[in-house]
């Protein structure tokens, strides 16, 4: 596949070129990055070049700065304009579009993912109508880097569009531009989809590797929850979140997620002001085997997450958490997201009570690799907005 050629004066001829080959792909242009901006290769001069960029291919190789990246289908619409990262009070609007669809989500993550990542690795995109102000639609990206070898992965969330603004191009639009963000360009991307939208992001993004396991999203009714029924390990000590060595809870959590470091995230999650409990598990040797995170949306708890080494340490942890709210019987429901082939998370959940709701059920899919995830460690996921787990 032609894609690119290297001198300007060449510009014209291989837009000619394109043409006679047939491409649907409207030509990009791309400029060379100042020395700082090369990512590397600052000691290369880069020439201009043009070419098209195909949907799947987003990486067209370093030194190069996209100018414009667009196939003639998804070219902005002239009544709409894309905000990034902007203020708070946008971010809290798809929040309150989240948190009645009953996901996991807060005003203040807006903030703590700013702060923790930096408006370069966390991009918060959103379509608003120009005249109105009005908000049809976002996708964020939130990068992890690698670290001591780990993996580096994209997670793409609050990918939305308002149902009426739907079939107009907004979202391939949204998701081409911040795809188009150098951080993001070549990365594995991983995201969650319900059923009715995996074979479309499959076959329109990519994301064609899957978990071996289907999500389920599930609620159970308080009253209907029976916490002495959940068992106590002796041989664990539980401790709060501010009481842990960082560095042991992010060594369980990167073993047990599929090696993917989270250090800038997770401590800092566990520790945000909805969380009504965050407690950590640890052996006999001080290690970390097992922590936990309960949080607060509206009327729910929801449990984001319960990672933990085995049935009895998860079980303990669970039980501490629920036993430490003081206003437990202030909420109505508890939520958890677990993968279904896990046994050891559904046998937790039934001690509760065998009564549940499922909401539906997710698949986590990936565009290269599948990250290699301990399903029976994992009996809640964190959250699904800048996570796949």
């Amino acid at each position: 596949m032609l894609r690119s050629v290297g001198l300007q004066s060449s510009v014209k001829v291989t837009v000619d070129l394109l043409r006679t080959l047939g491409t649907t792909h409207t030509p990009f242009i791309a400029k060379p990055l100042s020395t700082s901006e090369s990512f590397g290769h600052a000691n290369k001069r880069c020439l201009p070049s043009i070419g098209f960029l195909n949907p799947s291919e987003k990486n067209i190789g370093h030194g190069f700065q996209i100018l414009r990246s667009y196939s003639t289908a998804v070219i902005q619409p002239k009544d709409i304009e894309i905000i990034v990262n902007p203020e708070p009070k946008i971010w809290n609007k798809i929040v309150d579009v989240f948190q009645k669809l009953g996901r996991t989500t807060f005003y203040e993550s807006y903030e703590h993912h700013l702060k923790n990542f930096g408006p370069v690795d966390f991009q918060f995109c959103v379509a608003l109508n120009k005249a109105t102000k009005e908000l049809l639609g976002s996708v964020n990206m939130c990068r992890y880097e690698s670290i001591e070898g780990s993996n580096e992965l994209v997670c793409v969330g609050k990918y939305f569009i308002v149902p009426e603004q739907r079939e107009r191009g907004i979202g391939q639009f949204l998701y081409n531009k911040i795809t188009d963000h150098p951080n993001f360009v070549g990365k594995n991307y991983g995201g969650t989809g319900v059923p009715a939208m995996t074979k479309k992001y499959s076959e329109r993004r990519g994301f064609d590797k899957y978990y071996d396991s289907e999500l389920v999203f599930q609620y159970r009714k308080l009253s209907d929850c029976k916490i002495g029924n959940l068992e106590v390990d002796k041989k664990v000590r539980i401790i709060d979140i501010q009481d842990v060595d960082p560095t042991k809870l992010i060594f369980f959590d990167t073993k047990v997620n599929g090696n993917v470091r989270r250090d800038k995230f997770i401590i800092d999650w566990l520790k945000m002001k909805s969380m009504k409990a965050s407690k950590v598990a640890l052996n006999e040797d001080d290690e970390v085997v097992g922590y936990i995170g309960l949080c607060e949306i509206g009327d729910t708890l929801s449990l984001s997450p319960l990672f933990a080494a085995d049935i009895k340490i998860a079980s303990t942890l669970l039980r501490t958490s629920l036993d430490s709210i003081d206003n437990l019987n202030s909420y109505r429901t508890f939520m958890n997201i677990s993968f279904e082939n896990n046994p050891f998370s559904t046998s937790l959940f039934n001690k509760l009570t065998e009564k549940r709701e499922v909401k539906f059920n997710y698949r986590g899919q990936f565009t290269k690799f599948t990250p290699k995830v301990e399903y029976n460690q994992v009996y809640s996921i964190t959250e699904n907005g800048i996570n796949v787990i």
